[in-house]
């Protein structure tokens, strides 16, 4: 998995596994992030379970660049070709999900209550790619990554950045 090429910290407890109620932070890795509404796109497998996902109260995502598709048909594009290229019938992930911000519903007395279904920050960390995976052959980048670049920064400006504490 991506995530255990990261070099930790030494003041950090990491532990590469599902997520407990008593966590309060989940570091995980997008597989495409959605330009026009600033979503993340994570899967399920081994190394990332969407208990991941949910049950923290904290939620750093990172998503590189190259990730970044403009449209959701884009992002499922993305996924079906991943999943011929493997060869392998069965490796359409279990779960597909789909985040837009930290988790919020006014369905309890029609009060907006943040962290109801799943964390209460989202956090998203775009990381650049190296020289190599982004460049072009002329040694600029594509105007396609570009766009959607800007696209998903616009969408992020658009979204809650903090949350009020969780009522419990």
């Amino acid at each position: 998995s991506r995530m255990s090429q990261v070099r930790w910290s030494n003041e950090l407890t990491v532990e590469s596994r599902p997520a407990c109620d008593s966590d309060q932070v989940s570091v995980t890795t997008a597989f495409a992030g959605i330009a026009e509404t600033g979503t993340v796109v994570m899967l399920s497998d081994q190394t990332s379970p969407t208990t991941l996902n949910f049950l923290p109260e904290n939620h750093i995502v990172i998503l590189r660049e190259s990730e970044i598709v403009s449209t959701y048909e884009d992002g499922w594009q993305r996924l079906r070709k991943q999943t011929a290229m493997s060869g392998d019938a069965i490796s359409m992930p279990r779960t597909v999900n789909f985040i837009t911000g930290p988790s919020r519903t006014a369905d309890i007395a029609m009060t907006l209550y943040l962290g109801a279904h799943g964390p209460r920050r989202l956090h998203i960390i775009l990381v650049a790619d190296d020289g190599g995976s982004r460049q072009s052959k002329k040694g600029s980048a594509p105007a396609k990554v570009e766009n959607d670049t800007k696209l998903w920064q616009r969408a992020m400006e658009n979204t809650t950045r903090l949350s009020p504490p969780r009522q419990r």
